[in-house]
């Protein structure tokens, strides 16, 4: 009869990386992380990273920063490499749009507490679609929307920010200045004085003297 023998073997398969990063849509001229999502098994050590760009350079960065200068698809590789010579690489498109341009006209360089402040959004959103446009003024809560009317409720000098984000992401924002002036607070003194007529009575405008007048009426 013939013999039999068998012989076991125990091969140890380290384990292999999976190369992920974030695919975020861009604006260009902002700078952008690129968050490595890679996935390590566990007991392994990484032993490199690195990324290649569209523009032939490279870096060995755990995430980079990067910038974009024009809009348009950018293609950008990630290769893993652990300690065991194990790895894996991943390549794809980073989509860029272009900059908003936050922008708003003042209807005048002044105007009264609480008289009513007209604003509308003219940003410009270049081949972008627009996203939310927050207005806030001095202290106050902020409001949201591309046409609205402020009243302000605060006197002085108050500055006046529009913060506009488009349908993509892309944001930015733009503050100006605004005097409005403090509304006056009419009163009037009057002497107490009792008596029969005629009674002669003084009468004085005791109305707050914070802001100077610019005439007062009597009637």
């Amino acid at each position: 009869f013939p013999s039999h023998d068998t012989n076991a073997v125990t091969i140890q398969v380290p384990g292999s990386p999976m190369a992920q990063f974030s695919q975020p849509h861009a604006c260009a001229g902002t700078p952008m992380p690129i968050s490595n999502q890679s996935v390590i098994p566990p007991g392994t050590n990484v032993s490199s990273y690195r990324w290649e760009y569209w523009n032939g350079q490279s870096s060995n960065l755990v995430g980079p920063l990067l910038n974009f200068s024009d809009t348009g698809m950018y293609p950008i590789a990630l290769k893993v490499f652990l300690a065991n010579g194990c790895s894996d690489s991943i390549q794809s498109n980073i989509h860029v749009f272009r900059k908003v341009n936050a922008h708003f006209v003042l209807p005048f360089d002044s105007l009264c507490q609480f008289a009513p402040l007209p604003l509308n959004d003219a940003s410009t959103y270049l081949n972008s679609s627009p996203g939310q446009a927050v207005w806030r003024m001095g202290s106050a809560q902020a409001d949201t929307g591309f046409a609205l009317q402020l009243n302000p409720g605060e006197a002085g000098l108050l500055p006046l920010r529009l913060s506009v984000k488009s349908a993509e992401g892309c944001v930015d924002s733009l503050q100006k200045q605004v005097w409005v002036n403090a509304t006056p607070q009419a009163d009037i003194g009057l002497s107490q004085q009792l008596g029969f007529p005629p009674l002669s009575i003084s009468v004085w405008d005791a109305s707050d003297k914070s802001y100077p007048a610019e005439y007062r009426d009597w009637e």
